[in-house]
């Protein structure tokens, strides 16, 4: 007589299969009874080992399941809170951080700080130096938050997860305008300007490897048909040196997103941002896709602030602001063969009254405002010095005020 059981019928485990698989296909047909009782002695022990041994392994599973959610839940929204910090991954660049007159500001860290004062937690900023390094950064949890006008990418989402997005902006190109283009009409500077997509054939660009701007040159190949000689550089050059760098002349094409742009071209006049590579790309912050409660409690915080008029004035204030000059005050073409500015004399003798050299005084001038006495800088900083606004009265010194005031407070907060 043949017993069958079926092996599938009993929890799986292959350390036993065989020796069950051939004590269940015995032929006990003949065998005397004692034989018999033996058999499913010997069976009954062995499944109950089978049975506290799967018992055992499911116990194990549940364990590592519960491991791995604490895993996932680690340094998310509720010990962010509990270590009160929130620390953010940022380069030093005008839109995400940077120190100016020993305060903190840039768009994404203001907007952050905010998020973080909703939060009632510290925001701490790390600067991250090398941009090829970032999602690395923050999956080792060396940061809550990327906050580096970061571009959602489908390549980037395999890898981090993405806020809600809090700027729609196109990429453009950033150009330098031909020698005597102040004397040109539009018309006659345009034609001297890469002014549509197809123009871009056989022009050198310079952008950094792991860049959305990469992957769009690379695109609008395909589109027009012909090579783009792209120059891949590494995360160690930023779009606001890349910028920095054309109008210098050091090189002659860059691209970023059209806000970058704005709020540097503002100190190159030689520059030109008109032209449109792209559609508008989605701005994010970056964040871990271990971390689904701090992704929902910032898009909702997101959604919510958009909509105040705060949200606007940091827009207004880092992108929108402009540079007005005064031609009554202000006419870098009056500069005569010798001068450095138009202000020599007044640097000259607010600099002789405490023996200081005067082309030092006008220098530092120069790289504050390039001698504009009329320019407004970030956190409202004005003047030819870059007076902020709750330094400037105790000089003197107040928007609107003439040259010889401006230069005489600066001389006197130098001094």
């Amino acid at each position: 007589m043949l017993y069958h059981i079926s092996i599938h019928d009993l929890p799986s485990n292959e350390h036993f299969k065989g020796f069950i698989t051939s004590l269940f296909y015995c032929n006990l047909q003949h065998q005397p009874s004692k034989m018999k009782e033996k058999f499913f002695f010997i069976l009954g022990l062995n499944l109950l080992l089978l049975l506290s041994i799967s018992l055992n392994s499911c116990g194990n599973g549940a364990n590592n399941n519960s491991k791995n959610e604490a895993n996932q839940s680690q340094n998310d929204l509720p010990d962010i809170l509990r270590k009160g910090k929130l620390v953010v991954l940022a380069e030093n660049s005008s839109t995400s951080f940077f120190i100016y007159r020993g305060k903190k500001m840039g768009f994404e860290y203001e907007l952050l700080k905010e998020f973080a004062d909703e939060l009632g937690v510290q925001l701490e900023v790390k600067v991250v130096h090398d941009l090829d390094k970032l999602t690395g950064l923050l999956n080792n949890e060396e940061g809550d938050i990327i906050a580096c006008n970061y571009t959602y990418t489908k390549d980037r989402l395999k890898e981090i997860e993405f806020s809600e997005p809090f700027i729609l902006t196109p990429q453009v190109l950033v150009q330098r305008k031909p020698e005597g283009w102040e004397k040109m009409n539009p018309e006659v500077l345009a034609n001297q300007l890469v002014r549509s997509q197809d123009q871009m054939a056989k022009k050198k660009v310079h952008v950094w490897k792991n860049s959305s701007y990469h992957q769009r040159l690379l695109n609008l190949q395909e589109e027009i048909g012909d090579t783009i000689f792209i120059e891949e550089l590494n995360g160690q050059t930023g779009s606001e040196e890349m910028i920095e760098m054309v109008s210098e002349g050091m090189i002659d094409y860059t691209v970023t997103e059209l806000n970058v742009a704005r709020a540097n071209a503002k100190f190159y006049d030689n520059l030109d941002i008109q032209t449109q590579l792209s559609a508008r790309q989605k701005i994010c912050f970056g964040l871990r896709k271990s971390c689904p409660m701090l992704k929902a409690r910032l898009d909702k915080w997101l959604t919510g602030f958009m909509n105040k008029s705060g949200f606007r004035y940091l827009s207004k204030k880092y992108f929108d602001a402009n540079i007005q000059l005064s031609a009554a005050n202000y006419d870098p073409n009056k500069v005569r063969n010798g001068e450095l500015s138009p202000f020599d004399d007044i640097f000259k003798r607010e600099a002789a009254k405490y023996d200081w050299d005067w082309v030092l005084l006008a220098s530092m001038a120069y790289q504050e405002s390039r001698f504009n006495p009329n320019v407004v800088g970030y956190g409202g900083a004005y003047s030819m010095m870059q007076f902020m606004p709750s330094v400037g009265p105790k000089y003197g010194v107040f928007p609107g005020s003439p040259p010889e005031v401006q230069i005489a407070g600066g001389m006197k907060l130098i001094h």
